[in-house]
C-alpha cells in the first residue's frame, strides 16, 4: 500500500490528553483496553436477501475514553454500538468476528449472560428518547425498571432516582418523577435517557447519537453533561454520530466507517485535521469554514454502494479522485501507515494533503466548531 507523494509527517499539533479516573494503562496494546473489537461481520440475513451493515470492523476502545464512531447515515455505525451487546432485531446475525468485553467475547456468551451485561456493564443511550422511552409509564418507574436490575431494595430507589435525575442536570428532580415523556422537552428526555443508563453505574456507555433532533444549544449541553459524566464517574463512552464537530469536542480517538467498513482510525486530530483517506478528507471539505470564502462547498460525488450486493475492490473507489485500476478490483485491508493512525486505501493521502484550506488558512477547530459538522 503507497502513501501519495510519500510524506509521512502530519503538520498538526499534538492532541493533548485528557485526564482519567479510571484506572488502566493508556498505552497500545490490549491490557487498557475495556473493549476490542476484532473483524467484526453483521448481516441482516432474509429470505431475499443479505445485506452486510457492518463487514470486517476492528476497532478498540481504551479505559477512561472516549471513542467516536461516524460516517453517512447508512454505513453501519448503529448496528456496529447495538452489536456489542448483541442488541439486533430477528434479521441480524453475527456470522464472524468478536467482540472483547474486558476479555470476554460476548459474541460466545449465552443469551442469559449477554442479559446480565447489558444495562449492568454496559448502558445504552439510544438515538431518539421519544421512540425510546414509554409513553405511557412515568419518569419514575422507567429508572426504577433499571434500578431493580442492580438488586437495589424498593425503599431506595426513589432517592437513587432523584440523584440520578439531579446528577444529568434535570432541575426539580423530585417533581419530574411523576412525569410522562410527553410532558419534557426534547432535552430533558434525553438527560431522562442517560439516567437511566447510568442507573447501575456501566463502565462503558454506548450513546447513539444522543444529539440528534436537538437544537444547538441544548446538544452543547449534553456534550458537556457527557464529559462531565466521564471524568465523574471514570466510564468509557462509544459515541456514534455522524456530526465532526460532536466527535472533534468529545472524542480522544475516532474510527470512519463507510459501507459497513472501518476506512481510518487514529486519533482525533489526526483524523480530522490531518486525513489520510480521501473519503475522511472529503467529509471535512464538505464542511463550511469559519471565515471561507471559497463559495459553494465540494460535496463527495456519487451516492454509496448498496449493501445487499457483493462490493468488488475498495467501496469508496466509484467516488474517489485517485480511483486506479486496483481500486476497483481489489479491497485494501486497514494498515497503519503513521503511528496510531490506520488507513483502508491503496492510495492514502499524506496528512498534509488531507488538510482542510480556504481563505483562512488551514483548518483548525474553528472548521469544526459544534453545529457545523454534519456529515
Amino acid at each position: 500500500m503507497a502513501r501519495r507523494d510519500g510524506g509521512t509527517e502530519a503538520a498538526v499539533a499534538e492532541r493533548p490528553e485528557r485526564e482519567r479516573s479510571a484506572a488502566g494503562d493508556k498505552g497500545a496494546g490490549a491490557h487498557g483496553d475495556i473493549l476490542r473489537v476484532e473483524h467484526l461481520q453483521m448481516h441482516y440475513v432474509t429470505k431475499s436477501e443479505t445485506v452486510r451493515a457492518v463487514d470486517d470492523v476492528s476497532f478498540a476502545i481504551r479505559e477512561g475514553e472516549t471513542f467516536g464512531l461516524v460516517g453517512e447515515s447508512g454505513c453501519g455505525k448503529s448496528t456496529a454500538a447495538r452489536s456489542i451487546t448483541r442488541l439486533l432485531p430477528e434479521t441480524g446475525r453475527i456470522v464472524g468476528g468478536s467482540v472483547l468485553y474486558r476479555g470476554r467475547d460476548v459474541v460466545k456468551m449465552s443469551a442469559r449472560e449477554v442479559r446480565a451485561l447489558r444495562g449492568r456493564e454496559i448502558g445504552m443511550i439510544f438515538q431518539d428518547p421519544m421512540t425510546s422511552l414509554n409513553p405511557v409509564t412515568t419518569v419514575a418507574k422507567q429508572i426504577y425498571e433499571s434500578l431493580r436490575m442492580t438488586g437495589m431494595p424498593k425503599d431506595q430507589m426513589r432517592a437513587r432516582a432523584v440523584e440520578l435525575l439531579t446528577m444529568v442536570g434535570i432541575p426539580e428532580p423530585e417533581a419530574r418523577l411523576s412525569n410522562y415523556v410527553h410532558e419534557l422537552s426534547g432535552g430533558m428526555r434525553q438527560r431522562v435517557m442517560i439516567a437511566i443508563a447510568l442507573a447501575s453505574r456501566p463502565r462503558l456507555m454506548l450513546a447513539d447519537e444522543p444529539t440528534t433532533a436537538l437544537d444547538v444549544t441544548i446538544q452543547n449541553q449534553i456534550i458537556c453533561l457527557l464529559n462531565n459524566l466521564r471524568s465523574q464517574l471514570g466510564m468509557s463512552i462509544l459515541l456514534v454520530t455522524h456530526d465532526l464537530g460532536v466527535v472533534n469536542e468529545m472524542c480522544d480517538d475516532v474510527a470512519v466507517m463507510y459501507a459497513g467498513r472501518v476506512v481510518e482510525v487514529s486519533d482525533t486530530k489526526s483524523v480530522l485535521f490531518a486525513s489520510m483517506h480521501p473519503y475522511t478528507a472529503g467529509l471535512v471539505r464538505s464542511l463550511p469554514a469559519e471565515h471561507d470564502t471559497r463559495g459553494r462547498l465540494e460535496p463527495i460525488p456519487g451516492m454509496p454502494p448498496r449493501l445487499d450486493r457483493q462490493i468488488k475492490g475498495c467501496p469508496f473507489a466509484p467516488r474517489c479522485p485517485y480511483a486506479t485500476d486496483v481500486c476497483h478490483e481489489v479491497a485494501p485491508e486497514l494498515e497503519e501507515l503513521a503511528p496510531g493512525h490506520k488507513v483502508s486505501c491503496h492510495h492514502a493521502l499524506p496528512g498534509d494533503r488531507g488538510r482542510v484550506t480556504g481563505a483562512a488558512g488551514d483548518a483548525d477547530a474553528g472548521t469544526l466548531a459544534h453545529g457545523k459538522g454534519g456529515a
